[in-house]
């Protein structure tokens, strides 16, 4: 082929994806607006207030607040389902609203309002995680406002389209959109180690609000940004948020079980680094914290995990590193689990205990922050 015709081509195709580019933005934007229009209502604003008290239950005086004004606080929530702990009157139900521990942290008052309403509403604390930044909420509502699908975070893809929508700076709803970014962020903030990272805009006040899918789907809650950063924020998975809920609803608080081990996709890399041989459907011990319960069994880097099973679980298949955090969010501290593990060619059991372990607080100049 002479280099005229090669030429013509390429603009032919140049040209076909120019033409073609404006009708799919056009589409996605359209696929956005009907999402937020399907799911817009099922997102409320939060408003709680707290009353500064002495030991002795009287209020104190804050030189910059008179003594009956409350200190404030802003965030978004999203309503997940109905509750039956309390019967429907009139025509409001009662719902279960997921949200930032960090949003209603020591609030004596809080109030949900629904997008488009001058109505508020009370709600309260039903149970929260606060190792993970969770907190569910039981309020009366609208029955026309009904509550969102949990998607499967495991699935996304990066670099599909997202949308946020929460109520930054208390402005009320406000509608972002991106992309994801990233996945299995871990950022040593909270027990969480799958943060899904996004840059759609998100701001102070959008603190427990949903990250979408185009299909409608919530696939993560908004809760961190990067300080100073551009278009770096962060959210709780919907995995971890599926499993949390399982708990919340029955009133538990659930926790951070601690084994002491970190796991990734075995890689060539990894071979390579810790001398060890093995495939691409393996996760692998890449670090076991000294003094821990995984240490304390014999395990070290480059064991490679297959399978977890307890008293009250059936054996489960580790296909990804957060498969054994989902399974140890089912279980309380003190319950043993067996796993099974091979070293070189050797399969072999490891019996232990998880532990309870406390966070620390990440420094602000760490440049992670909460919204």
């Amino acid at each position: 082929m002479s280099l005229r015709g090669r030429g013509n081509e390429l603009f032919m195709a140049v040209a076909l994806v120019l033409c073609l580019a404006p009708k799919a933005r056009a589409e996605t934007r359209s696929e956005i607006a009907d999402l937020v229009e399907r799911a817009g209502p099922s997102v409320v604003n939060i408003q709680t207030a707290r009353f500064l008290k002495s030991s002795k239950g009287r209020r104190l005086q804050n030189p910059w607040l008179s003594p009956d004004q409350p200190l404030s606080a802003l965030g978004t929530g999203f309503v997940v389902q109905p509750t039956e702990l309390t019967e429907s009157s009139g025509d409001l139900h009662s719902v279960w609203i997921l949200t930032n521990a960090h949003v209603v942290e020591g609030a004596t008052d809080i109030e949900v309002l629904p997008v488009g309403g001058s109505l508020r509403y009370l709600a309260r604390v039903f149970a929260v995680a606060k190792a993970f930044d969770v907190a569910l909420l039981q309020a009366k509502i609208p029955k026309t406002i009904q509550g969102l699908r949990l998607g499967n975070s495991r699935r996304l893809r990066v670099g599909e389209s997202v949308v946020a929508i929460g109520n930054p700076f208390g402005l009320g709803h406000t509608v972002t959109a991106g992309i994801l970014s990233a996945k299995d962020r871990s950022l040593g903030v909270s027990a969480v180690t799958r943060y899904l990272q996004t840059d759609a805009a998100i701001n102070f006040g959008n603190s427990g609000g949903p990250l979408f899918n185009l299909r409608g789907e919530v696939i993560g809650m908004n809760t961190l940004v990067r300080v100073y950063a551009q278009g770096i924020g962060f959210a709780i998975p919907s995995d971890t948020l599926s499993a949390l809920l399982s708990k919340l609803v029955q009133g538990e608080s659930p926790q951070k079980l601690f084994l002491g081990l970190r796991l990734d996709y075995w890689s060539t890399a990894w071979s390579r680094q810790l001398g060890v041989e093995g495939d691409s459907q393996s996760l692998i011990v890449t670090q076991v914290e000294r003094g821990s319960p995984a240490a304390g069994v014999g395990l070290v880097p480059g064991d490679r995990l297959l399978k977890v099973q307890s008293k009250d679980a059936a054996p489960k298949t580790l296909e990804h590193p957060g498969d054994l955090e989902d399974f140890l969010l089912q279980h309380k501290a003190g319950d043993a689990l067996v796993l099974t593990l091979r070293r070189g060619a050797q399969l072999f059991e490891a019996r232990l205990v998880p532990s309870l372990r406390t966070l620390q607080k990440r420094d602000s100049s760490d440049g992670v922050g909460l919204l």
